[in-house]
Protein backbone atom coordinates (compact mmCIF):
# COMPACT_ATOMS: atom_id res chain seq x y z
CA UNK A 1 0.00 0.00 0.00
CA UNK A 2 1.03 3.22 -0.51
CA UNK A 3 -0.41 6.31 1.30
CA UNK A 4 -0.17 10.31 0.09
CA UNK A 5 -0.16 12.80 2.92
CA UNK A 6 -0.51 16.03 0.70
CA UNK A 7 -0.67 19.69 1.98
CA UNK A 8 -3.48 21.96 0.94
CA UNK A 9 -2.15 24.98 -1.12
CA UNK A 10 -1.45 28.43 -0.13
CA UNK A 11 -3.76 30.66 1.60
CA UNK A 12 -3.72 34.43 2.13
CA UNK A 13 -3.17 33.74 5.56
CA UNK A 14 -0.12 31.36 4.83
CA UNK A 15 0.98 34.26 2.70
CA UNK A 16 1.56 36.66 5.72
CA UNK A 17 3.15 33.67 7.84
CA UNK A 18 0.06 33.38 9.62
CA UNK A 19 -0.74 30.04 10.68
CA UNK A 20 -4.83 29.77 10.63
CA UNK A 21 -7.56 27.69 11.49
CA UNK A 22 -10.98 28.50 9.93
CA UNK A 23 -12.14 28.01 6.83
CA UNK A 24 -10.30 30.21 4.22
CA UNK A 25 -9.96 29.68 0.49
CA UNK A 26 -6.93 29.25 -1.36
CA UNK A 27 -4.85 33.14 -2.33
CA UNK A 28 -4.37 33.37 -5.80
CA UNK A 29 -1.05 32.12 -5.50
CA UNK A 30 -2.09 29.08 -3.92
CA UNK A 31 -4.07 28.86 -7.04
CA UNK A 32 -1.10 29.40 -9.41
CA UNK A 33 1.15 27.29 -7.27
CA UNK A 34 -1.05 24.71 -7.58
CA UNK A 35 -0.88 24.85 -11.22
CA UNK A 36 2.66 24.94 -11.17
CA UNK A 37 3.17 21.72 -9.80
CA UNK A 38 0.16 19.27 -10.42
CA UNK A 39 2.65 17.13 -12.61
CA UNK A 40 4.10 15.97 -10.00
CA UNK A 41 0.81 13.79 -8.92
CA UNK A 42 -0.19 13.10 -12.49
CA UNK A 43 1.49 9.19 -12.41
CA UNK A 44 -0.53 8.62 -8.66
CA UNK A 45 -3.04 5.68 -9.61
CA UNK A 46 -5.58 7.01 -7.44
CA UNK A 47 -8.20 3.94 -5.38
CA UNK A 48 -9.43 6.39 -2.69
CA UNK A 49 -9.15 10.31 -1.88
CA UNK A 50 -9.86 11.36 1.59
CA UNK A 51 -9.79 14.88 2.03
CA UNK A 52 -10.32 17.09 5.01
CA UNK A 53 -13.68 19.12 4.67
CA UNK A 54 -12.19 22.55 4.96
CA UNK A 55 -12.68 24.89 1.86
CA UNK A 56 -8.54 24.74 1.29
CA UNK A 57 -8.30 21.20 1.24
CA UNK A 58 -11.22 20.69 -0.84
CA UNK A 59 -10.25 23.48 -3.62
CA UNK A 60 -6.38 21.88 -3.69
CA UNK A 61 -7.70 18.43 -4.30
CA UNK A 62 -9.87 19.80 -7.38
CA UNK A 63 -6.79 21.67 -8.63
CA UNK A 64 -4.08 18.51 -8.28
CA UNK A 65 -6.07 15.35 -9.09
CA UNK A 66 -8.34 14.54 -12.05
CA UNK A 67 -10.76 11.93 -9.35
CA UNK A 68 -13.13 13.26 -7.73
CA UNK A 69 -12.90 13.06 -3.81
CA UNK A 70 -14.02 9.87 -2.42
CA UNK A 71 -15.03 11.05 1.17
CA UNK A 72 -14.62 14.63 3.13
CA UNK A 73 -13.78 14.24 6.49
CA UNK A 74 -13.99 17.03 9.67
CA UNK A 75 -11.63 14.51 11.76
CA UNK A 76 -8.41 15.76 9.11
CA UNK A 77 -8.89 19.43 10.08
CA UNK A 78 -6.00 21.35 11.47
CA UNK A 79 -5.37 21.17 14.99
CA UNK A 80 -7.50 24.28 16.47
CA UNK A 81 -4.63 25.67 18.66
CA UNK A 82 -6.50 28.63 19.59
CA UNK A 83 -9.53 27.77 21.39
CA UNK A 84 -12.21 29.53 18.85
CA UNK A 85 -14.31 28.70 15.52
CA UNK A 86 -11.57 30.91 13.23
CA UNK A 87 -8.12 32.60 14.28
CA UNK A 88 -4.77 33.23 13.57
CA UNK A 89 -1.03 33.60 15.02
CA UNK A 90 2.51 34.64 13.40
CA UNK A 91 4.19 31.13 13.02
CA UNK A 92 6.58 31.39 15.55
CA UNK A 93 3.76 32.90 18.10
CA UNK A 94 1.32 29.83 17.85
CA UNK A 95 4.28 27.16 17.54
CA UNK A 96 5.41 28.61 20.63
CA UNK A 97 2.35 29.17 22.66
CA UNK A 98 1.32 25.05 21.73
CA UNK A 99 4.17 24.10 22.77
CA UNK A 100 4.07 26.03 25.73
CA UNK A 101 0.68 24.20 26.67
CA UNK A 102 1.01 20.71 25.28
CA UNK A 103 4.79 20.30 27.18
CA UNK A 104 4.34 22.80 30.13
CA UNK A 105 0.47 22.60 31.16
CA UNK A 106 -0.09 18.80 29.58
CA UNK A 107 -3.22 20.59 27.48
CA UNK A 108 -4.49 22.70 24.64
CA UNK A 109 -8.32 23.54 24.55
CA UNK A 110 -9.67 23.04 21.07
CA UNK A 111 -13.10 24.04 20.68
CA UNK A 112 -16.30 23.66 22.06
CA UNK A 113 -16.43 19.85 20.65
CA UNK A 114 -12.95 18.96 21.56
CA UNK A 115 -11.46 19.56 24.87
CA UNK A 116 -7.72 19.14 24.42
CA UNK A 117 -4.86 17.81 22.14
CA UNK A 118 -5.58 14.50 23.13
CA UNK A 119 -8.53 14.54 20.81
CA UNK A 120 -6.59 15.96 18.45
CA UNK A 121 -3.97 12.98 18.61
CA UNK A 122 -6.76 10.37 18.78
CA UNK A 123 -8.63 11.76 15.89
CA UNK A 124 -5.66 11.57 13.79
CA UNK A 125 -4.73 8.11 15.34
CA UNK A 126 -8.46 6.92 14.58
CA UNK A 127 -8.04 8.19 11.44
CA UNK A 128 -5.26 6.42 9.78
CA UNK A 129 -6.34 2.45 11.56
CA UNK A 130 -9.56 3.22 9.48
CA UNK A 131 -7.19 3.82 6.30
CA UNK A 132 -4.88 0.99 6.79
CA UNK A 133 -7.72 -1.13 6.85
CA UNK A 134 -9.66 0.00 3.85
CA UNK A 135 -7.60 -2.52 1.62
CA UNK A 136 -7.03 -0.21 -1.49
CA UNK A 137 -3.60 0.16 -2.29
CA UNK A 138 -3.25 4.10 -3.53
CA UNK A 139 -4.31 6.49 -0.95
CA UNK A 140 -4.41 9.92 -1.48
CA UNK A 141 -5.01 12.15 1.86
CA UNK A 142 -5.28 16.24 1.65
CA UNK A 143 -5.31 17.64 4.80
CA UNK A 144 -3.25 20.05 6.81
CA UNK A 145 0.30 20.44 7.83
CA UNK A 146 0.02 20.11 11.73
CA UNK A 147 -2.59 16.93 10.45
CA UNK A 148 -0.27 15.43 8.11
CA UNK A 149 2.55 15.93 11.10
CA UNK A 150 0.26 14.01 13.65
CA UNK A 151 -0.21 11.09 11.43
CA UNK A 152 3.23 10.76 10.13
CA UNK A 153 4.15 10.61 13.97
CA UNK A 154 1.15 8.13 14.60
CA UNK A 155 2.67 5.85 11.66
CA UNK A 156 6.54 6.01 12.73
CA UNK A 157 7.74 6.53 16.36
CA UNK A 158 9.24 9.86 15.60
CA UNK A 159 11.26 11.87 18.12
CA UNK A 160 10.25 15.31 16.24
CA UNK A 161 7.58 17.13 16.94
CA UNK A 162 4.69 17.79 14.33
CA UNK A 163 5.72 21.44 13.87
CA UNK A 164 8.93 19.97 12.49
CA UNK A 165 6.92 18.08 10.00
CA UNK A 166 5.17 19.99 8.77
CA UNK A 167 5.96 20.72 4.38
CA UNK A 168 5.34 23.27 2.44
CA UNK A 169 2.09 24.20 1.01
CA UNK A 170 0.88 21.67 -2.30
CA UNK A 171 3.34 18.81 -1.40
CA UNK A 172 3.61 15.94 1.41
CA UNK A 173 5.30 12.92 2.21
CA UNK A 174 4.31 9.25 0.50
CA UNK A 175 4.65 6.56 2.66
CA UNK A 176 5.36 2.53 1.37
CA UNK A 177 3.96 -0.05 3.77
CA UNK A 178 4.51 -3.79 3.38
CA UNK A 179 2.16 -6.55 2.53
CA UNK A 180 0.60 -6.89 6.39
CA UNK A 181 0.15 -3.21 6.17
CA UNK A 182 2.82 -1.98 8.48
CA UNK A 183 4.32 1.26 7.75
CA UNK A 184 7.93 0.82 6.37
CA UNK A 185 9.31 4.02 5.46
CA UNK A 186 7.99 7.80 3.80
CA UNK A 187 9.94 10.06 1.79
CA UNK A 188 9.04 13.86 1.04
CA UNK A 189 7.09 14.40 -2.03
CA UNK A 190 9.73 16.58 -4.28
CA UNK A 191 9.41 18.33 -7.61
Amino acid sequence: MKLYLIRHGKTLANTRGLLYYGDEGLSQEGIEDLHNIKHIYKDIKIDYLYCSDLKRAIETAAILFTKSVDEYREDIQEFNFCGEKECSLPKGEMKFKAKQDLYDLGYVVIDDSRDAYDFFVKRIKDFILEVQSKGFENIVVVSHGLAIGQMLKTLFPLDRDIFDLVVRNGVGYEIDFDKEGNPISYTKIRF
